[in-house]
């Protein structure tokens, strides 16, 4: 879709409109950038994340987004409405992953690039303060309401926070909302409704000087047949075992009060790094690998009504014993026509010098090129980066690298910050 954003009224923008629409903003000053995504984002295992890119563009033009290099642990799309969905993959539960989008103009050249660096966190208690809104997910008895609160994972710090404010994007399709209290509101699906309810919404928050940090999240709510309270309890899982425990039994679900059903069915799909198996009492019983995060698959039924879900275990006090995680990197280079950082004394940057490997036996790859010089891996497995063009008014770059090692890989990002 092409946009043209102008005080968000649609405009008709000539042959333009005959493919798509198209956003435009006030023109950006001279030397700016016109696309510019948040610097990152954490995430939660299993869980998407929206990005309005309508919110991100400083250009004149008429507009439009494409994905660039695609990420390599997750997917992601653009919708007409200029919505960034990224979906983890199910075995990314920790490390990093880039999207790289692109901002091109009505006949498609391209204006400007920016990459987003997504962080997978542990539990939603790990999430940084103004981290923005992640996906929400709940399940309820058909004729029966559901009381939800959106802003639990989207890194709201009481302490920290001068203001929030929450509003839906769109009313529910099958059903109604109203608000209990504070960030609380009860969802009522419609008589007799049976299937997926899903709405977005957008929260603002605002810090103690008074910055403030807007991004959209998606509540998704299963409503079912089943006339019995645990269903509403089935949603992705995750538990801490000690590393000095040889196994850990838990619960594949998180019962509810008014739960009217005694027995349950659990079939395993897979296990990510160890294993497990279903105990007569309906318990999974987990036996740890070598990761320190490992993913339990499996789905649950209650009488006829069946789910899939996910279990994360964390071990704490571990260091996957494969060694591998790429870390995001930060460097100040001083450019010298020349001299320092051109082709012929290229800086020489260790990026695998504070990566987690036991290994020295690795490869580096570069997946996404900067924006601004060039970048390649030499014999020793270092980056060798230099500059052609002097005459840039941007003094920030980035790219992508990949590190393999025994049959496992990992990226990570690295930032550049130039003087010229």
């Amino acid at each position: 879709m092409i946009w043209k954003n102008q005080t968000f009224q649609i405009l008709i923008v000539g042959i333009l409109l005959t493919s798509c629409d198209a956003f435009q903003e006030d023109v950006a000053p001279k030397g700016e950038d016109e696309l510019v995504l948040t610097e990152g984002i954490s995430a939660l295992p299993n869980t998407p994340v929206f990005i309005d890119l309508k919110k991100t563009i400083r250009s004149s033009e008429a507009v439009r987004f494409s994905i660039g290099a695609a990420p390599n642990k997750g997917s992601a799309t653009i919708s007409d409405q200029a919505i960034l969905q990224y979906v983890p993959n199910n075995d990314f539960t920790h490390g990093q992953d880039v999207v790289s989008i692109q901002l091109l103009n009505g006949v498609g050249q391209l204006i400007d690039t920016d990459s987003l660096l997504i962080t997978m966190a542990t539990s939603a208690d790990s999430l940084p303060c103004f981290n923005g809104a992640l996906s929400d997910y709940y399940s309820v008895s058909k004729n029966t309401s559901l009381i939800i609160y959106p802003i639990a994972n989207d890194g709201y710090c009481v302490e920290s926070t001068s203001g929030a404010v929450i509003d839906f994007m769109e009313e529910p399709a099958h059903g109604s909302l109203s608000q209990v209290e504070l960030f609380t509101y009860r969802y009522t699906p419609e008589a007799d409704f049976v299937g997926r309810e899903q709405f977005m919404y957008e929260l603002t928050l605002i810090d103690n000087e008074g910055a403030t940090f807007y991004s959209i999240g998606q509540v998704n709510i299963e409503v079912t047949e089943t006339s019995f309270g645990c269903d509403t309890m089935v949603y992705p899982l995750t538990y801490e075992m000690p590393d000095s425990l040889s196994y850990l039994d838990v619960l594949p679900f998180a019962p509810s009060p008014v739960c009217e059903v005694f027995t349950w069915t659990v079939h395993l799909k897979s296990v990510t790094s160890g294993s497990a198996e279903v105990l007569n009492s309906g318990l999974i019983r987990y036996y740890p690998g070598t990761d320190s995060i490992d993913v339990i698959d499996y789905s649950i039924s209650f009488g006829d009504q069946t789910f899939h879900n996910q279990i994360t275990i964390i071990i704490e006090g571990r260091t996957d014993d494969q060694c591998l995680e790429a870390i995001y990197d930060e460097y100040q280079l001083s450019i010298t026509k020349d001299s320092l950082g051109t082709r012929d004394h290229p800086y020489i940057l260790n990026v695998a010098e504070n990566d987690i490997t036991c290994s020295t036996d690795y490869t580096l790859q570069i997946v996404i090129e900067p924006e601004i010089g060039v970048s390649s891996v030499n014999a020793e497995q270092m980056i060798e980066y230099y500059v052609e063009n002097f005459e840039s008014d941007s003094t920030e770059t980035a790219f992508l690298y990949q590190i393999c090692a025994g049959g496992a890989c990992d990226t990570a990002h690295v930032s550049l910050m130039l003087e010229f």
